[in-house]
């Protein structure tokens, strides 16, 4: 080989790597971006022993819950529905929680109850990405209500996106390929 040949190849792989941390950079700055909007619902922690965050009340057969936008942005369509303990035709709803906000959700139980009660929060952010949180409850002791687990679920823009930017007739082709890199980047896709 000549020096113009081996001077190209090193060219060539330098461009490859300066092409692919590039692309990395952009891709946390993605990520960056949508933190700043990510709204978060948490049950609110206790602040001292008296402090009741989870409140039962056996004669209205209800349970009320305090709960907060602890991230950085607004919560929007907020639905809280039960799925185990709760009146599962009851939803309830708020329009929008901003960053810090708190709300309190009033919750009929289910007649019998059973021993821990199973909430789920499902709401949205700005770009049309979807959220969901999971609460467990244990209420084997009436007076003091205790938290067992939350869990913050995140759910892409992926479907809100691909209608408005792929058209309709490259859709078929591109899916099965888009599905593969989705599926990498940690989406849950069907």
């Amino acid at each position: 080989m000549d020096g113009v040949t081996i001077a190209t190849l090193v060219v060539a792989g330098t461009t490859f790597l300066l092409a692919l941390a590039t692309f990395r950079l952009g891709s946390r700055a993605a990520e960056e971006t949508r933190a700043q909007w990510r709204p978060v619902l948490l049950v609110r922690a206790r602040r001292f022993s008296e402090d009741r965050k989870i409140r039962l009340d056996p004669v209205d057969e209800s349970l009320t819950v305090e709960i907060e936008n602890v991230g950085r942005g607004p919560a929007l369509d907020v639905t809280a529905t039960g799925t185990a303990g709760i009146v599962p035709a009851v939803p309830n709803r708020i329009s929008a929680m901003a960053p810090g906000e708190v709300a309190l959700l009033d919750l009929p139980l289910a007649v019998p109850h059973t021993d821990a009660i199973v909430l789920q929060l499902s709401y949205g952010d700005i770009s049309h990405a979807g959220y969901g949180t999971g609460v467990v409850i244990d209420i084997t002791t009436p007076s003091e209500p205790n938290l067992i687990a939350q869990n913050f679920v995140m759910r892409g823009p992926i479907t809100f996106w691909w209608e408005r930017i792929v058209p309709r007739r490259f859709r078929r082709h591109l899916w099965p390929v888009a599905k593969r890199t989705l599926r990498r980047r940690g989406y849950t896709i069907p």
